[in-house]
């Protein structure tokens, strides 16, 4: 089904896809409000409610990023263990206004919000499809975009701790919020398409995508 007012970037369809994998039904997003469109963040992660009134129980997430940490090579994926919330210091929380008991608690901890169990099932999956070689973990940091970061903004969250980077902020970090608070189970992972420049001598373009 075609989302009304669904993102205009390009490669998001905006559709919601419904069927079945191995007996269990699934829905999957063909594209994401962004916050760097002009979406405010309670709209960028509204679709993580409307999943959770369908009776979704886990949530999937991934989508491109770009390295920080020198041990990464250009198509690793990276299981996110953590994230740094960047908008979120500045008071862009999903969560905030009003809040509605049927989606969550007022105050989630977040220190547990990534399933261990869900990161050693990826793990062992990818052991057994022969792709483990190319498999990271790491911390995720979200900005706002729709710029890329400097070089000195790259050294900045190195720093922090940041193994990633990126301004997926709709159906990544905002989201994985709001589907915590809901109490779905969630899995996280990113694919790194780029080194930034911080590590070597690159313009971005999303070309390189």
């Amino acid at each position: 089904q075609v989302l009304p007012h669904a993102s205009l970037v390009q490669g998001h369809e905006g559709q919601l896809v419904f069927g079945e994998l191995n007996g269990k039904q699934c829905v999957c997003m063909q594209g994401r409000f962004h916050f760097y469109e002009g979406y405010n963040i309670a709209t960028v992660t509204y679709p993580v409610r409307v999943f959770f009134l369908l009776g979704i129980e886990t949530l999937i997430v991934t989508n491109a990023a770009g390295g920080l940490s020198h041990k990464f090579q250009v198509g690793d994926i990276m299981l996110i263990k953590d994230h740094i919330n960047i908008p979120g210091f500045a008071g862009q929380n999903p969560l905030c206004g009003r809040n509605e008991e049927r989606f969550g608690v007022r105050f989630p901890c977040m220190s547990d919000a990534y399933d261990r169990d869900f990161i050693r099932m990826a793990r062992e999956t990818a052991q057994e499809l022969g792709c483990d070689s190319f498999i990271q973990e790491g911390v995720y940091c979200m900005l706002a975009g729709p710029s890329y970061e400097t070089i000195a903004e790259c050294k900045v969250l190195q720093k922090l701790g940041a193994d990633a980077v990126g301004i997926q902020l709709s159906a990544c970090i905002g989201a994985y919020i709001n589907a915590y608070a809901n109490g779905i189970s969630l899995c996280y992972i990113r694919f790194l398409f780029q080194i930034n420049a911080v590590l070597i001598n690159f313009i971005f373009s999303s070309k390189n995508t």
